[in-house]
């Protein structure tokens, strides 16, 4: 496999170390949310789970998201690539 094939093929989808990083960087800002959308007397372990679902749920769709546009750049690069085979 050539190494600009390797490349494209990386780059096709947002994978699981995508979603951990992003999870990652939600958890403080969803805990805080969680904080101020929660009673106050709402015991920790509380708030830090539902915390944790929001980011968790967040970070799910911001990966989805990433992973439909670059499916979609790498659809409209294959089909490019199609009619520009058809027209030689």
């Amino acid at each position: 496999m050539s190494e600009k094939k390797a490349t494209e093929e990386r780059f096709t989808t947002a994978g699981w170390l995508f979603l951990c990083i992003t999870l990652a960087i939600l958890v403080g800002p969803s805990i805080y949310l969680a904080r101020k959308i929660t009673y106050e007397e709402t015991p920790w372990i509380g708030v830090v789970g539902t915390g944790v679902i929001l980011a968790a749920v967040t970070a799910g769709l911001i990966t989805w998201a990433a992973n439909s546009a670059l499916q979609y750049r790498a659809a409209r690069r294959r089909l490019a690539a199609k009619k520009k085979g058809k027209r030689k």
